[in-house]
């Protein structure tokens, strides 16, 4: 089986999609004002770069989909 691994950058736009998948493998964490300081690219976190993986259309929602 082959994939189509896609990399979508977070945005204002997916950030909703980001802090749920992000949420799902993390359940004990909240990554959301990370993904606001990338995407304001505060200068204060200027080597913050967080992005969406996907397998074609869908993303990838655990880290043991990148492991099969």
């Amino acid at each position: 089986m082959e994939n189509n691994i896609n990399f979508e950058r977070i945005t204002r736009d997916n950030l909703n999609l980001a802090s749920k998948i992000q949420n799902e493998i993390f359940p004990n964490e909240d990554g959301t004002q990370n993904f606001i300081d990338c995407i304001e690219q505060n200068p204060y976190r200027k080597e913050l770069d967080f992005c969406i993986v996907f397998d074609g259309k869908l993303p990838i929602r655990s880290y043991r989909n990148l492991c099969l």
